[in-house]
């Protein structure tokens, strides 16, 4: 992930409720660039990873998973009091208004988690998130290329 896109791109990143049609925009909007940068047209029938291998990138989409879930492991490790932490734990009552997402933040992370093999109940038991070392494998593992 280098040049001036990505952080434009992935700014706010950690804490976005993103929906699967956004996050399509995302990485079509992505894949643009990276098809721009090589001189390629999508005419030319090539995927999308054989793309992202020749430039040695990263898919966005993958990047957003990985800036998501270490923000979560980040948040859990706080004490109990902190704000964040707060927020986090925090329910709501009463319905959603319509414009609202479906999805609650924490909902969008055991759905990345559940796609590493592990779900939100069992980091919660487990409390995977206080060793840093094991957070940072389960973080970064399988980064889609």
């Amino acid at each position: 992930m280098t040049g001036i896109l990505p952080p434009i791109f992935l700014y706010g990143a950690k804490i976005w409720n993103i929906s699967s049609k956004n996050m399509s925009r995302l990485v079509a909007a992505d894949m643009k660039v990276v098809r721009m940068s090589l001189g390629v047209t999508r005419r030319d029938k090539l995927r999308n990873s054989q793309l992202c291998k020749e430039l040695d990138v990263s898919l966005l989409s993958g990047v957003i998973k990985n800036t998501q879930l270490r923000r979560f492991g980040h948040v859990r490790r706080r004490e109990d009091g902190h704000r964040a932490r707060l927020v986090l734990e925090y329910k709501v009552e009463g319905t959603r208004p319509s414009e609202r997402p479906r999805k609650r933040w924490h909902q969008y992370v055991d759905d990345f988690l559940q796609e590493k093999g592990t779900s939100l109940r069992e980091v919660e038991e487990q409390q995977l998130y206080y060793d840093r070392a094991a957070w940072r494998s389960l973080c970064v593992s399988s980064t889609p290329r």
